[in-house]
């Protein structure tokens, strides 16, 4: 009994995905629609507005993106279909350009224009839903151990690389500098004895696959997710 999560995605696409991971040596583990990685609570909405796109996650496993022109008549209807109970009280609104749309007048506006911390989507703890699994699941079990937050790092130095390449990547905030600067916090949290980034994603790399070595561990470079 009770809902069961759906989503639906091409199979060509999320093997470029997986391929486009692999050409830079990455085993992705999950791979997670954006707007589940937005921040969620109950009680609290979490709207994103980049461009001429907007994404909603409206609850653990809910959420839609659409273009702005069409988010207010959306917004109303998610509203409307929301039993009264479970209204969220407040809408975080992460942006970083335009104005903001007719909002729901019952709900309280929280609202950021500093962009999003990339860091925070490494903080998530646990996948909402994971659009590889199947036939398309990574072929290896995740292993938790101590290089955990290198993995991370190198993860979120990877990303920064690939917001360069030709392929869309949805980065939110559409900010590279920030992405950068949390590459940088992120590479000294984890490496505090060296003090000068060359290359931070070779750096972690190098890192990674030592720790690996020591703890005896196998695939740690599957951590990248």
């Amino acid at each position: 009994d009770g809902d069961i999560a759906a989503a639906v995605v091409s199979a060509s696409l999320l093997q470029a995905w997986v391929a486009a991971c692999a050409e830079a040596g990455i085993e992705p583990e999950a791979i997670v629609p954006d707007v589940l990685a937005l921040p969620w609570q109950p009680g609290q909405w979490t709207l994103l507005l980049a461009g001429e796109r907007a994404l909603l996650r409206n609850g653990p496993l809910d959420g839609f993106a659409c273009t702005r022109a069409l988010l207010p008549t959306l917004l109303a209807a998610a509203w409307r279909r929301c039993a009264e109970a479970a209204r969220p009280r407040t809408l975080q609104v992460l942006r970083g350009d335009g104005e903001l749309p007719a909002l729901p007048a019952e709900l309280t506006v929280q609202e950021s224009t500093g962009g999003v911390d990339p860091l925070a989507l490494l903080q998530t703890p646990s996948l909402a839903l994971n659009l590889r699994s199947g036939r398309h699941a990574a072929r290896h079990t995740r292993n938790n151990g101590p290089w955990r937050w290198l993995a991370a790092a190198a993860a979120l130095a990877l990303v920064t690389a690939l917001a360069y390449s030709g392929t869309r990547y949805v980065i939110l905030g559409r900010e590279q500098a920030l992405l950068q600067q949390g590459v940088d916090t992120l590479f000294h949290r984890v490496l505090p004895a060296q003090q000068r980034i060359v290359d931070a994603r070779a750096q972690l790399a190098e890192a990674l696959l030592s720790a690996q070595r020591k703890a005896g561990g196998g695939g740690g470079l599957s951590l990248l997710a």
